[in-house]
């Protein structure tokens, strides 16, 4: 990132707030898009404030996340040469409420793809493209720190939608996906947890059921759409109730073995931020 120097993002010679594309021994590799414009010849792409992921796409597009100062988190689509703006323009504005110009067309800097106002501080990013939520391929899982989130946003060639938030009641620091195809998550802070996210059971019910075992620990849990989360003990196990067409939904298990007490549904009416 650029410190909170601000300025270096955009000097030329410095390595801060860039994205940087070197050989495996560290050195820059050749052909970088920016070296004979006198930029130091490590950078790919410029003006970024607080790079926190990066991730290839399955057609090799690079997609990049990255904090905002006071809300205005993005992902951007790096492309070879290109100048993202900070800190000359930014969705947000500085943390003492002095405004920063927004992106506008014909401004000469590349707009994020996806940004969020207020802010969710994201903590990680993962691509997705795996066989366990078929319906999730090709999109990127973001977490959330002061959102105390997980969003997922949809990639279609070089477009990136909002498409699914869940509320985690916890800051999430890191997402990864498993060999399985299983969500791992790590939550932030003291007695911070690691939760695996992997598919729920699908009752033939839209019904919320109603049943648990003696002693078994349960947390009711509801979405944006006021979907309730009650879920039946069935032994050590715990399922659903249906939600919509239920493909949205996610099991969360602690990885001691704890049996699960939570779960979130990505139900069709789950919030979107705008845009």
């Amino acid at each position: 990132g650029d410190r909170q120097l601000m300025t270096p993002a955009q000097d030329p010679k410095s390595t801060l707030g860039k994205v940087l594309r070197l050989n495996l021994d560290g050195t820059p590799a050749a052909g970088n898009p920016l070296a004979e414009k006198g930029f130091d010849p490590a950078v790919w792409s410029y003006g970024h404030r607080n790079l926190l992921g990066i991730a290839f796409d399955s057609d090799g597009r690079l997609w990049e996340m990255e904090m905002g100062p006071r809300h205005g988190d993005e992902i951007n689509l790096i492309k070879p040469g290109l100048n993202y703006g900070w800190p000359n323009v930014s969705m947000g504005d500085h943390y003492d409420g002095k405004p920063i110009p927004d992106h506008a067309p014909g401004d000469g800097y590349e707009a994020p793809k996806v940004y969020w106002v207020p802010a969710i501080s994201p903590g990680g990013m993962d691509y997705y493209n795996a066989d366990l939520f078929p319906q999730w391929k090709n999109s990127l899982f973001i977490t959330g720190l002061s959102g105390k989130s997980l969003d997922r946003i949809g990639l279609d060639g070089e477009n990136a939608t909002k498409a699914d938030h869940w509320d985690m009641g916890a800051r999430i620091r890191a997402v990864r996906t498993g060999p399985d195809g299983a969500l791992w998550l790590l939550e932030d802070g003291e007695n911070a947890r690691l939760l695996k996210l992997k598919r729920a059971h699908a009752i033939p019910s839209a019904t919320p059921c109603s049943g648990r075992p003696s002693g078994a620990r349960r947390r009711v849990v509801r979405n944006r759409a006021g979907c309730p989360r009650h879920h039946a003990a069935e032994g050590r196990s715990c399922r659903p109730a249906l939600c919509g067409d239920g493909s949205g939904d996610l099991r969360l298990s602690m990885v001691d073995g704890v049996p699960a007490g939570w779960q979130a549904a990505g139900h069709p009416k789950a919030r979107r931020n705008d845009p």
